[in-house]
C-alpha cells in the first residue's frame, strides 16, 4: 500500500472521530469531518483508489449538507461524479451530477446548476447521447426560467440538443428543438446576429429528409415574416432554389445548391444532412448511369466494345456455317419435311442473340 493512501486512510478515521458524539460533545464537528474527508479523498484520487475516492467524496457532501451548506455538498457530489467519469460508470456519474444541480438550485445558484449539468452532457455526449439530451434540456430549462438575460445560454444548449438529435436521426424531434431555438434567439437582447437565418436553412433541411417539402417551404415563409431582411438574403435565395429544384425533381440542380458554402460550411449535423439529402425518387444507381452516360464512351471503352461484337460476329458465322439453309422449294412443298439438321435455335446462338439485343 503506497504512503498517500495510508494518509488518506488515517485522514477518513479522524473524518470519522470528528462525527461521533458523547457526553461533552453533543453534535458532531462537521466541519473538521470535511476538512478531512477533502485531503482524503483528493489522495485517493491521485493514487488512482477510485473506489475509496468516490466513497469519501461522497462521505464530504453528505458532511456539507448535514451543515446547511448546499453549494459546497454539490460540489463534492461533482468530485464524485468525477471519479465515476474515470471509472467508466456513466450513470452513476450523471446521477451525481444531477444531484449536485438540485442542490445549487436549493442553494440559489442557478446558473450553477445549469453550467453543472451543461458538464455531464459533455462528459456523456460520446458514450450515450441521449442522457447528453436529458441533461442539457434540464439546463436550459433552468436559464429559460430566469430572466431575457439568460436566454442565449438557453439557446445554445437546445441548438446542442437539436443537433444531437439528428445526429441520431430523431428527425421530428430535432424540429421542435430548432424552432424551440429559433424562439428563444428571436428573444435575445441585442439581436441574433443571423442566427435566425441560418437555423431556418437547418429547419428546412430537415423537413426536407422527412419528406415534408409542405412544411419546408412553410419555414421560409415564416422566417420572412419573422426575421427582418430574410427576404433579400442569401439564404432565402437558396431556399426558395432548393425547394423549386424539388419541384422540378432535379436531382443536379439541387446537388449544385447544396453544395455551397452556406450549406456546406453549417455545423456538421446539418452540413452531413446537406450532402445526405436527394430529391425524392433518386436512386444511386439511376446517378451512376447517368453520370456513365454524361461522361460517353472513352478509346478503351470502345475497344472492348468492338472486341465483344467482332467474337459475337465469329460465333454467328460459325453457327450459320453449321446450319443448313432451306429453299423456298422446299419450304412450299407441303409433302416436304425440314430436314434434321435444321433444328431450332442451340442455346449457344440463343444467348449470341441475347448478347446482341443488349447492346
Amino acid at each position: 500500500m503506497s504512503t498517500k493512501i495510508q494518509e488518506a486512510d488515517k485522514l477518513v478515521e479522524e473524518a470519522e472521530k470528528h462525527l461521533k458524539t458523547g457526553f461533552f460533545k453533543w453534535r458532531p464537528d462537521y466541519d473538521s469531518a470535511a476538512s478531512c474527508f477533502q485531503k482524503a479523498g483528493i489522495l485517493y484520487k491521485n493514487a488512482k483508489c477510485h473506489e475509496k475516492a468516490s466513497a469519501t467524496f461522497l462521505k464530504l457532501a453528505d458532511s456539507h449538507y448535514r451543515n446547511q451548506s448546499r453549494f459546497h455538498a454539490g460540489k463534492a457530489y461533482e468530485e464524485a461524479a468525477q471519479v465515476y467519469k474515470d471509472m467508466k460508470d456513466f450513470s452513476k456519474a450523471l446521477a451525481h451530477f444531477d444531484h449536485a444541480s438540485e442542490l445549487y438550485l436549493e442553494d440559489g445558484t442557478p446558473d450553477t446548476a445549469a453550467m453543472c449539468l451543461d458538464r455531464a452532457g459533455k462528459i456523456v455526449e460520446m458514450n450515450h447521447p441521449d442522457w447528453a439530451i436529458s441533461s442539457y434540456m434540464k439546463a436550459a430549462q433552468i436559464y429559460e426560467n430566469e430572466d431575457e438575460s439568460r436566454f442565449r445560454s438557453a439557446a445554445e444548449l437546445v441548438g446542442k440538443v437539436a443537433r444531437l438529435q439528428v445526429k441520431l436521426n430523431k428527425l421530428s424531434e430535432a424540429v421542435k428543438s430548432i424552432t424551440h431555438e429559433k424562439q428563444l434567439l428571436s428573444q435575445v437582447q441585442g439581436g441574433d446576429h443571423g442566427a435566425g437565418s441560418r437555423l431556418t436553412c437547418a429547419l428546412v433541411l430537415v423537413h426536407l429528409h422527412i419528406g415534408d417539402q409542405v412544411r419546408a417551404e412553410q419555414s421560409i415563409f415564416d422566417a420572412c415574416d419573422s426575421i427582418v431582411g430574410f427576404g433579400e438574403s442569401e439564404e432565402y435565395h437558396a431556399l426558395q432554389n432548393l425547394i423549386e429544384a424539388f419541384d422540378e425533381r432535379n436531382e443536379e440542380k439541387a446537388a449544385q445548391l447544396l453544395n455551397m458554402p452556406l450549406f456546406k460550411y453549417m455545423d456538421t449535423a446539418y452540413a452531413k444532412l446537406a450532402r445526405s439529402l436527394h430529391v425524392q425518387g433518386y436512386t444511386e444507381s439511376s446517378s451512376q448511369q447517368k453520370h456513365i452516360f454524361s461522361k460517353g464512351v472513352n478509346k478503351q471503352n470502345m475497344a472492348q466494345l468492338s472486341e465483344q461484337f467482332d467474337n459475337m460476329a465469329d460465333k454467328m458465322a460459325y453457327l450459320q456455317a453449321s446450319v443448313p439453309t432451306v429453299t423456298d422449294s422446299e419450304l412450299q412443298s407441303s409433302n416436304t419435311n425440314i430436314p434434321p439438321n435444321a433444328m431450332p435455335p442451340t442455346h449457344e446462338s440463343r444467348d449470341v442473340a441475347e448478347e446482341i439485343d443488349l447492346c
